[in-house]
């Protein structure tokens, strides 16, 4: 084996082990958690909220239903709450995510425009 052959061996050797290193070790981003954040804004006071999303409402919108080896939802939801999204009790004693629809600027504006 020449030597130029074995320079390139050990280049390619040495390129395979950097790939581990260069993989950033950011978590990764759940879109419909960012969906979510970016259509409802979290209310602390309930009787200012549009809407209470119980947990049954959170399995639909997420489609985060249980399977027998795992159940999606607490992982959700503690993604849920590292955005500021906190569970509270209703009148009923069931758990809900309070919040507010954000509507964008632009259909604001053609809803101010129709009156």
């Amino acid at each position: 084996m020449g030597s130029n052959q074995k320079r390139r061996i050990g280049f390619i050797q040495d390129k395979e082990g950097e790939k581990g290193s260069d993989t950033p070790k950011t978590p990764l981003v759940d879109p419909r958690i960012t969906a979510f954040t970016g259509a409802y804004t979290y209310m602390e006071n309930r009787q200012a909220a549009d809407a209470f999303f119980l947990m049954s409402d959170m399995r639909k919108m997420f489609s985060a239903w249980p399977t027998k080896d795992n159940d999606p939802l607490p992982a959700l939801l503690n993604k849920l709450e590292k955005e500021g999204y906190y569970l509270q009790m209703d009148e009923a004693n069931r758990m809900g995510i309070p919040v507010r629809r954000i509507y964008p600027l632009s259909q604001l504006k053609q809803e101010n425009d129709a009156i």
